[in-house]
């Protein structure tokens, strides 16, 4: 049975999914054979499961693979944002950065969802020279918080070794 949200809670998984949507179903019609449709169906169950914290996570990463697409591939995707979502590649890009930024001013991440989007944006953006500070204070973020995760699930009976899990 799906969860119940608050108000401003639902609010936020629609303007996600909106999103969400449009770069799924871009994927998928990139994708092949028995792949296509699959994108699409995992988060649209999502959405009906109102698995917030999940869509988060899936738009964090989603974001940031699009960054991966050649220029063709992102003028599609930007004119179906644009069309169905209201937003461009441009801005999504420009709000997870100003995102990492935020998390990097205050020097440490605090859930799964930051450690992801900041991993995300690290691989994508770390070979880049003008970014390489940045890039190791990030790195020296995601570390900490794994050792803290480890810490937690060995304090919790888990594998001390253990970290977040990919997704």
């Amino acid at each position: 049975m799906p969860r119940r949200l608050q108000p401003e809670k639902q609010l936020e998984l629609d303007s996600l999914y909106g999103v969400v949507a449009v770069i799924t179903e871009w994927y998928d019609d990139l994708a092949s054979g028995d792949l296509r449709g699959q994108w699409t169906a995992v988060m649209r169950r999502a959405y009906e499961d109102r698995d917030l914290r999940g869509m988060r996570m899936a738009y964090n990463d989603l974001v940031e693979m699009t960054k991966a697409a050649d220029i063709e591939q992102r003028r599609d995707l930007d004119a179906r944002l644009r069309a169905r979502a209201n937003t461009s590649v441009a801005l999504l890009h420009n709000k997870t950065a100003q995102r990492v930024e935020r998390i990097r001013t205050r020097g440490k991440i605090t859930s799964e969802e930051q450690y992801y989007l900041v991993r995300e944006y690290v691989e994508f953006s770390h070979a880049t020279p003008e970014m390489e500070a940045e890039a190791q204070q990030l790195f020296k973020m995601l570390h900490d918080f794994e050792a803290r995760f480890a810490a937690q699930a060995k304090r919790r009976g888990g594998s001390p070794g253990s970290k977040p899990a990919d997704p």
